[in-house]
């Protein structure tokens, strides 16, 4: 795929139609029966639908694969995301697995050093063959500078195996911050239809109700405008797991600190890791409930969460490929 262009064309979005099919039908409604509120109701959808559509949502995306990394081209202005500042690759809202099966055509997401760049599923290359194509290129080695109490382990590993035979990862820099950009949208339509029922209402226009009905409809836009910028979004369940987090990994097993677990595991004691790209249903066990990295021992279950600054595939593929090498364990069901 190097030198081939990835393109996606620009798509109204389907919030924004249904919104404005459903202010234009109350509209017509209205003006087609005299009946002035009926008419006045349609505005505050017209107004969410126009400024959902203006804000640019399901804009165009264009770009190339280049050898170093993958160049895109922006409105005047071009930027390169190099392949080794890619920090972690999310599709569709959930955790990235090159190896699993194709789910279709889906927006993959790439956190890397200075931000988070969205490719549209819309695309002119297939998900799973972009996911693959970033696998090959994406550093399967995370920071050395891990967090000291794994030095030991880590010094232990090296001295015994080699230090190109033991990985390390530390706490990603960078966390998922969601895309607002329709949450915005919706809220300053929310606004504007808010303010012209006030005023439409102050004028005596249509029932009494209107003008607080817009005072509420202004305060809730207001309320969504500001939450859209809080922190609490980015964070997500794992903002206390992410703290001093790290995990070392050597042919002769693993150490991690994550939260409140620390501690080192030898591969002989491994049961299963499985690969949990998003929360299981109707299933008994916490673990479920995270994705992540589940690794089953004899009486419990961990979960290696999306914290670190590599994808959970690549932590995935060197544990199973280090597990391999141990002998097997029976443990009771």
């Amino acid at each position: 795929m190097i030198g081939e262009r990835i393109e996606a064309r620009h798509a109204f979005p389907l919030g924004a139609a249904l919104f404005l099919l459903v202010g234009l039908g109350l509209l017509a409604a209205g003006l087609g029966t005299g009946n002035r509120d009926l008419a006045i109701g349609g505005i505050l959808p017209i107004a969410i639908g126009a400024v959902w559509w203006a804000s640019g949502s399901g804009r165009p995306f264009t770009g190339t694969f280049q050898e170093e990394g993958l160049l895109v081209e922006g409105e005047g202005e071009s930027f390169l995301v190099p392949y080794s500042n890619i920090r972690n690759v999310k599709v569709g809202g959930r955790l990235a697995n090159p190896k699993g099966p194709d789910r279709g055509r889906r927006p993959i997401e790439l956190l890397h050093d200075s931000g988070i760049l969205r490719i549209p599923s819309r695309s002119s290359f297939p998900t799973l063959a972009i996911l693959r194509f970033l696998a090959d290129r994406i550093p399967d080695r995370g920071s050395r500078d891990v967090n000291p109490a794994l030095a030991d382990f880590l010094r232990v590993q090296e001295e015994k195996f080699g230090p190109e035979h033991v990985y390390t990862f530390r706490a990603g820099d960078r966390t998922w911050k969601s895309s607002l950009r329709g949450l915005r949208a919706f809220s300053i339509g929310v606004i504007l239809g808010g303010a012209a029922w006030i005023g439409l209402g102050a004028m005596g226009i249509g029932s009494d109700g209107w003008s607080p009905a817009g005072i509420a409809a202004l305060i809730f836009g207001f309320l969504l405008f500001a939450a859209s910028f809080s922190e609490f979004q980015a964070a997500g369940p794992t903002r206390k797991l992410r703290k001093n987090a790290g995990l070392v990994i050597g042919p002769g097993g693993m150490a991690m600190i994550q939260g409140p677990i620390q501690g080192e595991l030898r591969w002989a004691e491994l049961v299963e890791a499985r690969f949990q790209d998003g929360a299981r249903a109707f299933q008994s066990t916490p673990a479920a409930a995270v994705p992540g990295i589940v690794l089953r021992v004899k009486g419990a279950e961990i979960v290696i969460a999306d914290v670190y600054d590599r994808p959970l595939y690549v932590i995935h593929d060197l544990i199973q490929m280090s597990a391999e090498l141990a002998e097997p364990v029976d443990v009771e069901p």
